[in-house]
């Protein structure tokens, strides 16, 4: 679906359909990234969204030096915590997968995001409280220190929740 000007003065969506449907819900979702696009300029200026990255080194090779060090340091970290994990890109960010998603980080201008899920936030929200936090998300200051402790508390509980998820898939096959 795309913007087009019909004359000289007016612009009409341009939906692909015969006219006869109203793609209502295409257009209000548009709407929606245009209008968040618009308030939050900043959260589409990320590194993490770029396609051409394929592996972790790369990623965290796109950064300044000082977020380089705590993206290396968080790496670790959740490596530590979950060696057989396999690591890769997804969603253009740096993932951890055993038995399903693990754990994803993302470095931004200000902090780096760290996305155990929203069980994972949700079991230690009590730990992360000096931290800015949403459902499934922590974000950690640049000028601050990580806590790799809790990190790893944190990776060790996703590795069994995601260990208890495969054997009741198991279970049930």
């Amino acid at each position: 679906m795309t913007l087009v000007r019909s004359n000289q003065d007016n612009w009409q969506w341009n939906t692909g359909h015969d006219g006869h449907e109203e793609p209502r819900r295409e257009m209000l979702l548009t709407i929606q990234a245009l209008i968040h696009y618009l308030r939050y300029p900043h959260s589409f200026t990320n590194i993490r969204m770029d396609t051409r990255i394929k592996d972790v080194d790369t990623y965290i090779a796109a950064f300044p030096a000082e977020t380089q060090s705590l993206l290396l340091q968080l790496r670790s970290t959740i490596r530590t915590a979950a060696p057989e994990a396999d690591e890769v890109i997804s969603y253009g960010m740096p993932c951890y997968k055993w038995n399903g998603m693990l754990v994803y980080f993302a470095g931004y201008k200000n902090h780096i995001g760290f996305y155990p899920g929203a069980f994972g936030i949700a079991a230690f929200r009590k730990y992360l409280k000096a931290y800015k936090l949403s459902k499934g998300t922590v974000q950690f200051s640049l000028d601050k220190s990580l806590p790799t402790s809790l990190i790893k508390k944190i990776v060790k509980f996703r590795l069994a929740e995601n260990s208890m998820k495969a054997k009741r898939k198991a279970q049930r096959a």
